[in-house]
């Protein structure tokens, strides 16, 4: 009975033993491939990746498109934002000069800037998606004689997000409705 004993106890150190031994083989495994991985989700858990993102210092001069008005914004040497709105009306350009209240502009620009995306739909036909001729749009002009250009088009069928792309770039993704918002923001909401 001794040695029956000995024997049940021998084994079941050995399973304990041989299982964490697994166990930490499988957290160095973790700790080691998987520690830069960085994945990010949205509000849904959908993975998400990064489709703009640009720093708000080198950001001069934004131009938002929203459907015939044109608002261009530009910075100032002393970092103070100057803005001018565009409005064509029966083949009239009218214009208008205003001082934008930075602490208002900052909060649009920093949604913009830095945009992630769940989806990226490759070689897409632009009518399909309302950007063929796109209504909305935002250019960032950048300290280095650059510029990116966001595209906003249709709502997705079930209206939660809205399909975009930015120039550069063969594809389009699904962004947040709110993107199409900042850039339909108005003068009134930047004094």
């Amino acid at each position: 009975m001794k040695k029956l004993w000995e024997k049940i106890m021998n084994f079941r150190f050995k399973g304990a033993f041989i299982l964490t031994l697994i166990f930490i083989l499988l957290l160095v495994f973790v700790l080691v491939f998987e520690r830069n991985r960085e994945v990010k989700l949205d509000e849904a858990g959908q993975e998400t990746f990064t489709v703009l993102d640009i720093k708000k210092d080198d950001v001069q001069k934004v131009t938002f498109n929203n459907d015939g008005e044109k608002l261009v914004l530009n910075k100032q040497d002393d970092g103070s934002w100057k803005g001018k709105k565009e409005v064509m009306k029966d083949n009239k350009k009218s214009t208008d000069y205003f001082k934008v209240d930075s602490t208002k502009l900052d909060p649009i620009l920093d949604e913009m800037i830095k945009i992630e995306a769940a989806e990226k739909i490759e070689n897409p036909n632009l009518k399909d998606y309302g950007l063929e001729n796109a209504k909305y749009s935002a250019i960032f002009e950048l300290k280095n004689n650059k510029k990116k250009e966001l595209f906003v088009g249709d709502k997705n069928p079930d209206g939660s997000s809205v399909y975009a792309k930015i120039s550069d770039e063969d594809y389009v993704f699904l962004a947040q409705t709110s993107i199409k918002a900042k850039i339909q923001t108005k003068e009134s909401d930047l004094k």
